[in-house]
């Protein structure tokens, strides 16, 4: 069975072991995985989605939103026959990368890389040898 997907409010490790404590004791639950930050509570085994929701709502006293029930999604439709022609072909692929889409950064000092130079007009004694 998929995992039941909950979103409610995750803020800090006391909002986690709240909503653990409460849904782990609740029979067809066989783990359950709060993500702080996103606002995301995982349920995994055979438990009712509307019956978690309920759960913990009543205990943490914050709206609760059903994201994912559980139930496996339907299969997708059958391909058409190899002999079968389809209306739609298929897309064309992604266009290679060139020389000119890399990116420079501070990390890959790929060319065009310059020593820098300490001779300025702030600084005319500065060196550019180094």
């Amino acid at each position: 069975m998929a995992p039941i997907v909950l979103q409610t409010e995750v803020n800090c490790k006391g909002c986690v072991k709240k909503i653990e404590k409460t849904i782990k004791k609740m029979p067809g639950v066989t783990a359950v995985r709060p993500y702080v930050g996103e606002g995301r509570v995982v349920v995994e085994g055979t438990a009712d989605a509307e019956a978690v929701r309920a759960r913990l709502e009543s205990k943490l006293k914050k709206p609760v939103v059903i994201l994912s029930t559980g139930v496996d999604p339907p299969p997708p439709p059958a391909a058409p026959a190899a002999g079968a022609s389809s209306q739609a072909a298929a897309p064309p692929p992604p266009p290679r990368a060139t020389h000119d889409d890399y990116e420079y950064t501070p990390y890959n000092r790929h060319p065009p890389h310059y020593n820098p130079s300490y001779f300025s007009d702030d600084n005319p004694k500065g060196c550019c040898v180094q």
